[in-house]
């Protein structure tokens, strides 16, 4: 039986966090450099947000819904906030999204989210991104088999599904080491953010009674 979508709470995810979005300026600023960012642009969907601050508006309301109707979870990826601080401090915007800023304590390093989420069959996807100074330190692995095992254990989901552009070969291997199976090719059902291009889409999988993953045994609770 699933079991009720409780508050998002902070997880641990070896050295990262997990924690809810924030509206605040930093948070703002981090969105708007990731959804301006070519790697993100080139492998999503056409329903992504917009590199605007509407765009990042939009993301934020959807969170917020989600968490509302018991939907879908989202979550920010950080590095730790500093010694003896709960809370990172609040800057303004930088003056441009190409510069990135120096990764520091409660740094935004990307985003992973849970849903829509299928109460009767117990199902649900699985989606994260990061920003490019994130990139090939593990982050994404380390987040997707923290959520997936949270999902697991705490909301009794039986199945996780996620799916990427069949060329986005990064993606792939972080779904593999999380123990996302590859389960098949969905031809050209993926429409780009410029509305027309087409992308063949590569499935994965993962069931609570698989055997635990190879790559997740590196990332504590």
């Amino acid at each position: 039986m699933l079991r009720e979508l409780p508050e998002p709470r902070e997880l641990t995810a070896g050295h990262w966090r997990l924690r809810p979005w924030r509206d605040d300026p930093d948070e703002r600023a981090a969105l708007l450099r990731a959804f301006a960012d070519p790697l993100y642009r080139r492998w999503n969907t056409a329903s992504a947000p917009t590199p605007d601050e509407r765009g990042v508006q939009r993301f934020l309301d959807l969170a917020a819904r989600g968490r509302r109707e018991h939907t879908h979870v989202y979550w920010a990826v950080t590095e730790p906030p500093a010694t003896g601080t709960s809370e990172p401090s609040v800057a303004e915007p930088p003056a441009s999204v190409a510069e990135p800023p120096a990764v520091g304590p409660g740094s935004v390093l990307g985003g992973i989210s849970l849903g829509p989420i299928n109460r009767t069959a117990r199902t649900a996807w699985i989606a994260y991104w990061l920003l490019p100074e994130a990139r090939g330190r593990g982050v994404a692995t380390g987040a997707l088999c923290r959520v997936a095992d949270w999902a697991f254990a705490e909301l009794g989901l039986h199945r996780i599904e996620l799916g990427h552009a069949a060329a986005n070969g990064a993606s792939c291997r972080v779904a593999l080491r999380a123990g996302f199976a590859g389960e098949g090719l969905s031809r050209e059902a993926m429409v780009a953010t410029d509305g027309t291009t087409r992308h063949d889409v590569h499935q994965h999988g993962r069931l609570a009674t698989d055997a635990p993953p190879g790559g997740c045994a590196a990332v504590p609770l």
